[in-house]
């Protein structure tokens, strides 16, 4: 993509798409390291920072001594925040489908959604917008983050993006269990409880071959309706 074309949520996903599976293939090349180096100036209180694009020199602010004809560094951090923002706010609006105008939102695409095999699909024909100036997100647990432990450690997901589990809390890497919101999915701090007290309890048998520790449920049980 040149500069001057648009980007949609379908490119970027096209975009991302090799990398996201480079990453998921290989989790180390996902670690990237950034820099940065700066020369002192010296004759005055000053550093020239090389950017990439530039040469920058940030000096005093005017405020503490300075001339005002060298960048602040306090002035520098808060416009690399701004650009981090910027940066993110877009590519979020962008993969979401958020109708942005200057920064600010504009609408909210929308499409109905149904369940297939677990998980929920757009239906087809059902997309449109709703003119809104603010967005709030609010949608709890998704699943069970993949990156870092759970595809480290190569264990089984489900449907719903949990991990998979048998009836003594064990995933399907000997050794490894998993108990709570990441087996169970988004719940009350109870289940958490309970279920940590009961997986504790198949740990033990599995190191020890046999356990005295309670086990207050199976990873089967759900609220009484």
């Amino acid at each position: 993509m040149t500069r001057g074309e648009a980007m949609d949520a379908t490119a970027l996903r096209d975009m991302q798409a090799p990398l996201k599976a480079k990453y998921r293939d290989d989790p180390e090349a996902a670690v990237v390291t950034l820099s940065a180096e700066g020369g002192l100036d010296p004759d005055g209180i000053a550093c020239r920072v090389e950017t990439g694009r530039a040469l920058i020199e940030a000096g005093l602010h005017p405020a503490t001594g300075g001339t005002g004809l060298q960048a602040c560094s306090g002035d520098m951090l808060l416009e690399a925040l701004v650009a981090f923002a910027g940066v993110t706010l877009r590519a979020v609006a962008t993969a979401l489908e958020f109708r942005l105008a200057g920064g600010r939102v504009r609408a909210l695409r929308l499409t109905d959604v149904e369940l297939s095999w677990g998980r929920f699909e757009p239906v087809p024909g059902t997309e449109r917008e709703l003119r809104c100036d603010l967005v709030l997100l609010a949608m709890g647990f998704t699943g069970a983050e993949r990156a870092g432990l759970i595809d480290g450690l190569g264990v089984d997901v489900d449907a719903r993006g949990n991990v998979a589990r048998d009836g003594s809390y064990a995933t399907s890497v000997p050794g490894v269990f998993a108990a709570g919101d990441m087996g169970r999915g988004q719940s009350l701090i109870v289940w958490a409880i309970a279920e940590g007290r009961s997986a504790a309890a198949d740990v033990d048998a599995y190191l020890m071959g046999e356990t005295a520790l309670p086990a207050a449920i199976p990873p089967t049980a759900r609220p009484l309706t």
